[in-house]
């Protein structure tokens, strides 16, 4: 029998170091989950899609 050293599970990723994460389905909006880069939501901006911003139309302005 080999004695192997047991490998340290995987820590979850955080913004300070790498690690597991748990991706999004597309559209998911969700604590805890990475959005992917396919997802739609991700798009580029247009007058009539938000995308990742929104874009005003010429001489719109602003709604609260």
């Amino acid at each position: 029998m080999t004695n192997k050293p047991t490998a340290e599970p995987l820590p979850y990723a955080t913004v300070l170091r790498s690690g597991l994460v748990r991706l999004a389905v597309d559209g998911e909006n969700s604590e805890g989950a990475a959005v992917q880069s396919n997802d739609r939501r991700l798009r580029d901006a247009s007058t009539e899609y938000k995308g990742i911003v929104e874009l005003a139309g010429d001489g719109e302005e602003k709604k609260d």
